[in-house]
């Protein structure tokens, strides 16, 4: 199989802007500034088609948002400048991608159109349409619309990848494919906390052998589990699946990798409260096998990369085309 290389940036960030699924694949330079053409300041020029200061600043802003998440207030300046020319070259691709994609011709387009406002509308990012006119609104969505049918079209959108080539993958790494021993295990908990009083923890420790004293009676463990559980796998029976050593609280952890699966066990004090615990299967360490979810897995992260590195050549051959001026 050859060798993948690691998407460069520019691409990783185009498609994370740009969005990967569901609606599509929308714009990253969203242009709903509030001020005249000639009150904007112009950094770059394709093909005769103007990016702003502000669509610049904007992006800018939101990634140094994320350094601040991190308790960076303020870039070195060769940094910030080095920044600052990636998200220029950023805008600059999508801005070609947009003028490539109005080439083409969308069948139905104005209803396509209609369905994608609706969809926005109900959506998280609804917040955007707010204050914006109709005509701005589907004139921005038109753009939306118009590039999911040209990556479609080029190949770009959901491109195939070959079982052969995910069976390869999977093994010449097998080493990514490895589990710790895991146990699957149910539970039934019945919370406390370090500031309850001694009535409360005695409540609740009465509660948790009452559930465990009807379940040896012959009661079903999810029935109980439903009944009593006030844990959020309550409502599968307190399934928790298959978890790994670490997973559990220490406690619970020594518990359930040291029980037999089907007996149930005495009643374990978390620090979240009282549990009682079935082990209803183990699997030891290993390779996991090549099965359709460890499949679909692969397949979905090499489609990605896939999508990727053709977007990336894709892009490279439409520069290669246009006009690019850039006056910062």
């Amino acid at each position: 199989m050859r060798k993948r290389k690691r998407a460069v940036r520019l691409v990783l960030w185009l498609l994370t802007c740009l969005g990967c699924c569901g609606g599509g694949l929308p714009a990253v330079a969203v242009d709903f500034a509030g001020k005249s053409e000639d009150e904007r300041q112009v950094v770059a020029k394709v093909n005769e088609s103007p990016i702003y200061e502000d669509q610049l600043t904007d992006q800018l802003e939101a990634i140094l948002g994320k350094f601040r998440k991190f308790g960076k207030r303020t870039l070195p300046p060769d940094l910030l400048r080095q920044k600052r020319e990636q998200v220029l070259n950023q805008l600059i691709d999508s801005t070609i991608l947009r003028q490539a994609s109005r080439s083409i011709k969308v069948e139905d387009i104005e209803t396509k159109i209609s369905r994608r406002i609706d969809e926005i509308k109900q959506g998280p990012s609804a917040a955007r349409f707010e204050g914006k006119s109709e005509a701005e609104v589907r004139d921005w969505v038109r753009g939306q619309v118009s590039l999911d049918e040209y990556l479609e079209q080029n190949g770009l959108a959901d491109p195939v990848v070959a079982d052969k080539e995910i069976k390869t993958y999977y093994e010449e790494n097998q080493a990514s494919f490895t589990a710790g021993e895991r146990v699957r295990v149910r539970h039934i908990l019945i919370k406390t906390d370090g500031d309850a009083s001694p009535a409360e923890k005695e409540a609740a420790r009465l509660k948790i052998d009452l559930a465990r004293s009807s379940i040896v009676n012959g009661e079903d463990f999810g029935e109980v589990a439903r009944k009593f559980s006030e844990c959020h796998s309550a409502a599968v029976g307190g399934d928790l699946g298959f978890v790994e050593r670490g997973f559990l609280p220490a406690e619970v952890d020594q518990v359930v990798f040291s029980a037999e699966p089907g007996k149930l066990s005495e009643v374990v004090l978390s620090q979240h409260g009282y549990h009682v615990l079935e082990v209803t299967e183990k699997k030891p360490a290993g390779v996991m096998p090549y099965d359709e979810r460890v499949k679909a897995f692969i397949g979905k992260y090499l489609q990605g990369e896939l999508k990727r590195e053709l977007l990336a050549a894709h892009i490279k051959e439409l520069r290669d085309q246009a006009r690019i001026e850039i006056y910062l």
